[in-house]
């Protein structure tokens, strides 16, 4: 719950002032956000006696639980139709000073968020309230509705672009975050790449050793078959008779028993 309070020195007598507050249907002339009061029920005055308030948006209904005549006035908000208040309580002080009055408000406030505003905003509300309540107690003109409406008006808008801002604010900061991201996630992909390429390059390095060793390995196995066949070949011209492939033990074993066999 927030709470302000304003109050206001008024050249008239407490009487004069109680019966500006005791009047439920005048706040609407006095407050600038109240559009129009009303009476609910048939009690017009004491505890019990309840209004209707309609603002530029919403309406909300109050009754009166304190009725001390002509010193205090409190009222509580009993019902809601869209207003901007989660809880609402307001009370009026009338204390005598000679022939004059000191009047104090009070309001105790409950709403969804952006308290310092509101608050602010209430209390340049009470400020317009009683400064027209003694511009009526002392006899002077009421200051014209539509200005002291438009003063009203005004603050919610400053409430209503204080909330833009802030919505843009978190906007913007969460652009940004993202946009971090993004930005993270481009150089992990960058990256992802980079090795993707270095692997690549890598396999490819890999090949071509492969490829030179293979080469290599053919190289070695045609040069020691050559060696081979010169050596046989030197080996045969030695000896004519002998066959140019090198036959095993057991097939020269098998050669030379047939020879035997064949010799008288």
């Amino acid at each position: 719950m927030a709470t302000v309070t304003r109050s206001v020195v008024v050249d008239a007598p407490a009487t004069e002032a109680w019966a500006r507050l005791a009047d439920l249907k005048k706040i609407g002339t006095y407050h600038p956000n109240v559009q129009n009061a009303s009476l609910v029920g048939d009690v017009e005055h004491g505890t019990g006696a309840k209004r209707r308030c309609e603002l530029d948006e919403g309406a909300f209904v109050e009754e009166v639980v304190e009725w001390q005549e002509p010193r205090a006035l409190t009222l509580r908000m009993t019902e809601s139709e869209g207003a901007p208040w989660k809880r609402l309580t307001t009370a009026f002080r009338v204390e005598p000073v000679d022939e004059r009055s000191v009047v104090a408000a009070t309001v105790d406030f409950a709403t969804g968020g952006l308290g310092l505003l509101k608050r602010k905003a209430v209390g340049e509300d009470l400020e317009t309230l009683l400064a027209a309540l003694k511009a009526d107690a002392e006899g002077r003109p009421i200051p014209e509705p539509g200005p002291v409406k438009a003063r009203g008006k005004a603050a919610k808008g400053e409430d209503g672009q204080g909330r833009a801002d802030k919505k843009a604010a978190r906007l913007e900061r969460k652009t940004a975050k993202a946009e971090r991201k993004a930005a993270t996630a481009d150089a992990g992909t960058r990256r992802a790449d980079k090795d993707a390429a270095k692997t690549e390059k890598k396999a490819a390095k890999a090949d071509k050793r492969a490829d030179k060793a293979e080469k290599k390995a053919g190289k070695g196995e045609g040069r020691k078959a050559k060696r081979g066949a010169l050596k046989a070949g030197a080996e045969a011209d030695e000896d004519p008779g002998k066959p140019l492939v090198t036959m095993t033990r057991k097939e020269k074993a098998a050669e030379e028993e047939a020879v035997q066999k064949t010799d008288p």
